[in-house]
This record gives structure tokens, sequence and C-alpha cells, in this order.
């Protein structure tokens, strides 16, 4: 199974936060409409950080060898495939993969929340919520990228093979010497 990433170019980010909004529509099932307005209430498991001039979206790198799935006390952290999923029913919320992740990718959230009748999925204590490349999403609408990647207008967020990605650090690198 290819690997993918998310890769993420912080000169052409624009600090739209259009990834955030897609990011939790493909994963609470709300209208834009509903998310914009409670937008304080739910948690994209992307974000969107500015320091000084630069803005970037930071999500999950899907490490091999990652931390948070290492320190994760009941394993709900693990690695399937290229992937590393929350198994959310062995979830404790503690935020040790929070303190792990060196991207700070992974969020503890509590997703119960109410707007009326739209009411998302609710978990009974917070989960350890991250980048899942949307492939629930992708696959019930058969999208060949994720939500925030097809979202960014901009250009600043890309869904890379891992070895088109490393052919082209390899590359970078070879350039610059």
């Amino acid at each position: 199974m290819e690997q993918y990433v998310i890769e993420s170019d912080p000169s052409k980010c624009k600090g739209c936060k259009k990834c955030e909004i897609a990011c939790i529509e493909a994963h609470c099932d709300l209208p834009r409409k509903v998310i914009i307005k409670n937008r304080d209430k739910v948690v994209p498991r992307i974000r969107v950080y500015k320091s000084g001039d630069v803005k970037t979206p930071i999500q999950c790198r899907q490490c091999r060898n990652a931390a948070c799935a290492r320190i994760c006390p009941t394993g709900a952290l693990v690695h399937e495939g290229s992937m590393v999923r929350v198994r959310e029913q062995f979830c404790l919320g503690c935020g040790m993969c929070v303190m792990a992740c060196p991207f700070g990718a992974i969020t503890v959230a509590d997703q119960q929340i109410s707007f009326g009748e739209e009411t998302p999925s609710s978990r009974p204590h917070p989960v350890a919520l991250k980048c899942d490349q949307c492939e629930e999403w992708r696959e019930k609408n058969g999208q060949p990228v994720s939500a925030c990647v097809a979202n960014c207008k901009f250009g600043a967020l890309n869904f890379v093979k891992m070895g088109d990605l490393r052919s082209r650090k390899i590359e970078a690198a070879a350039m610059a010497r």
C-alpha cells in the first residue's frame, strides 16, 4: 500500500483557515454554515498557525516511528498500514500523545457538542484527534485527496506519495550543494 502525506507550503498559505473548516465538515457531518457559526466549539484535525508573517497548516505526519503511538499507555494510537490511527474506544484522553508529538499535530478534545437540531457524533469523554487523511470521507465521496487539500485554493496543501516527497527532497538537497 502506498503511503501518502499531506505536504504544506507556508509560502502559499494565506491563513484563510478553509482547510480547518473543510476538516471539521468532513469529520462532523455538519453543514458549513453551522460549523462557521460555532467555530469555537468544534476542533479541526489540521490547524493553521501564524508566527510573524508566516502562516502554515500543521497536521499529522503519519510518522513511521511515531512518538505518540509509542507513549500511549493504552495502545489507543497504533500503526496500521502506513497510518497512525486513533482507536477511540481505548483512548483515555490523557494527553500523553499531545506532549510526545514533535509537530503539535494532536489535540485532545470532547466532541460532545450540540447546536440545536445539529448534533455531531458524541463520545463519552475527550479523545485524541489527529489527521486521518480523511480516509472515510474520501471513500464515501470518491475523492482522491483529503478535504483540507481539496479546499485549499492557494495550493498550500498537497496530497503527495511518500516516495515522491522523498525524491523531491533528495533532488533539492543535491541542487543546494
